[in-house]
């Protein structure tokens, strides 16, 4: 919001039992995911906030943070924000930490919303309430402050390791993989979570933000809805600093889970980075002694990447799974808590075939053992097969070409999906001298949706071209074209994928028959149109763009009769 010169006032919570949190690890049933902090619910009312008069309206603004907290982010429950209304949620001094604008009940609808992880203990909430509104009260019945008693953002710690650490970027042949592993962050009754995953390729390669994780870490809509994902968190080259990193905010949705394999597959809502890349998987499970790969991230730290030998497939996570594991050693690295969920790839082929469910292996037990559950039995028992195909789409399909552009009426069209290798193309019919109004809905954060408007498939039949950023946009054209039939075509700025709504509206064009501009359409206007009768076609009587100055506009005109507005 621009207002970081202005101090938020600042609620400090009470420490939380650390060490009865920790006790309460140590008893976790295993294979479990890492849990690094405690939702704390929090008493806030508007006497603990500040406002701040904007262009357009105010902005009420809180800070919350606690003593003892390393990391942190905010849960919004309840939210019911009235029309113009916005919130963001933040970290002080970190735009890269902003989610927002949220609207209305939330991106998921439910009421529910939840800021990005965060090294630290502040959290900043700001809410936007435009000129007019009343803001009695929150617009939210409850907010929650994820208190964090491990750290999660230990560069310092991981380098302490780096006697079993090994750094991906000192090892460029596995870069692609690198860029398709990521750290995920999650909620789960009333604890946060750290585990491991990596976007998956469909076999269309059609670049569907498909995530893989454990079931042990994520089995439920409302852990997948609570997510949050940082891509490129590492090194950026061997023995270096760390990346710039990059955090997807949105929450994920639970596409399908496996618990006999112990695989979870999600789709990322948010906005992808445009440098990530998507891993290839096998339908088969490798021989015993394969030379194997996995790229994780242990404790919630930077990214690793661990080399080993397949030894074995049995049961060795549980034996009332069956021969469902892949069981590794390793030869230069390991995996530790919060590595679960990561993926297992075959050395020759750099292709997935597991995700790490369990194991004895750690910095402190080099030579122990990692089991991954099988990734060609979540495809062939899990149902994942008909999801891996390819991405999902909306009924209007095969609109991605203007030659397949589907015809789209007045009204409104919800439901749209659109794709950074998949634009969508309408053909609207639209009268000369009528006007075409277009407006959108879509959540931002998940990818910019924007519009060209053309004449003909033709690269040379630009009409308009509406590269807004913002969630709701809308723009009008005034056909004078030449041709009654109009092409929308929609695409992605930014992100892979995204969801939309469109309404069309088609109305006569008032003032484009205004031709003496005195701000209405009268009797001057048909004497002007008079004199240009017969064949004219570059003139602005010309209203339906045929050519010719004839009855057919002098219709138009007479419709059009009256002040311009």
């Amino acid at each position: 919001m621009q207002l970081e010169f202005i101090t938020a006032p600042v609620t400090v919570l009470p420490p939380v039992d650390e060490v009865s949190l920790l006790m309460e690890d140590d008893q976790l049933e295993q294979p479990a995911p890492l849990r690094f902090g405690v939702q704390v619910p929090v008493d806030l009312s508007l006497s603990d906030g500040q406002w701040v008069q904007v262009d357009g309206g105010r902005v009420w603004r809180c800070e919350l943070e606690a003593i003892g907290s390393l990391n942190t982010r905010l849960h919004l429950r309840g939210l019911h924000l009235g029309a113009g209304e916005q919130i963001y949620l933040d970290a002080p001094g970190d735009d890269a930490t902003t989610v927002g604008p949220i609207e209305g009940a939330g991106p998921f609808g439910n009421g529910e919303a939840w800021g990005v992880f965060t090294n630290g203990p502040s959290a900043r909430l700001e809410w936007f309430v435009p000129e007019g509104s009343e803001a009695a009260a929150l617009p939210f019945e409850g907010i929650d402050y994820g208190h964090g008693y491990r750290d999660i953002f230990g560069m310092a710690t991981q380098q302490l390791a780096a006697a079993c650490g090994n750094q991906p970027s000192c090892h460029p042949t596995w870069s692609d993989l690198s860029n398709a592993a990521g750290r995920i962050a999650f909620t789960r009754n009333g604890g946060n979570f750290v585990c491991s995953g990596q976007l998956m390729a469909t076999v269309a390669a059609d670049e569907t933000p498909y995530f893989s994780t454990a079931n042990h870490c994520i089995k439920t809509q409302t852990e997948a809805n609570s997510a949050g994902l940082r891509f490129f968190y590492r090194t950026g080259v061997c023995d270096g600093e760390l990346d710039a990193w990059v955090a997807v905010s949105g929450g994920t949705d639970l596409v399908a889970t496996h618990a006999a394999s112990d695989s979870t597959l999600l789709m990322i809502r948010g906005a992808l980075p445009s440098n990530v890349r998507w891993a290839g998987w096998l339908t088969t499970n490798p021989a015993n002694g394969t030379p194997s790969v996995c790229v994780h991230h242990p404790r919630g730290f930077p990214q690793e990447i661990s080399f080993g030998t397949k030894i074995a497939t049995d049961n060795g996570c549980g034996a009332s799974y069956g021969p469902n594991w892949s069981r590794m050693t390793w030869s230069l690295g390991t995996t530790e808590s919060g590595s679960s969920g990561s993926g297992l790839y075959e050395e020759s082929s750099q292709m997935l075939y597991g995700v790490l469910t369990c194991g004895t292996s750690g910095c402190s037990n080099p030579t122990g053992w990692d089991g991954f559950g099988r990734w060609d039995v979540a495809l062939n028992s899990g149902g994942f097969a008909a999801f891996m195909a390819a991405g999902t789409d909306d009924a209007m399909e095969p609109n991605d070409v203007c030659a397949t552009a589907r015809p789209l009426p007045p009204g409104n069209a919800t439901g749209l999906i659109v794709k950074r290798l998949s634009p969508d193309w309408y053909a609207i019919e639209v009268p000369q001298g009528h006007t075409l109004t277009v407006s959108s809905v879509a959540t931002l954060n998940n990818g910019d949706v924007d519009f060209r408007l053309w004449s003909a498939c033709d690269p040379s039949a630009l009409l308009s071209d509406e590269s807004g950023n913002a969630t709701t946009e809308s723009f009008s054209y005034s056909n004078t074209s030449g041709s009654d039939t109009l092409l929308l075509e929609t695409y992605l700025s930014s992100g892979t994928r995204n969801t939309y709504a469109l309404t069309i509206g088609v109305a006569p064009s008032v003032c484009s028959a205004d031709l003496d501009a005195d701000g209405e359409v009268g009797a001057s206007d048909i004497s002007w149109l008079l004199l240009d009768f017969g064949d004219c076609p570059v003139c602005p009587s010309d209203l339906d763009g045929d050519g010719v100055t004839g009855g057919s506009d002098l219709a138009l005109l007479l419709l059009m009769f009256g002040p311009c507005e």
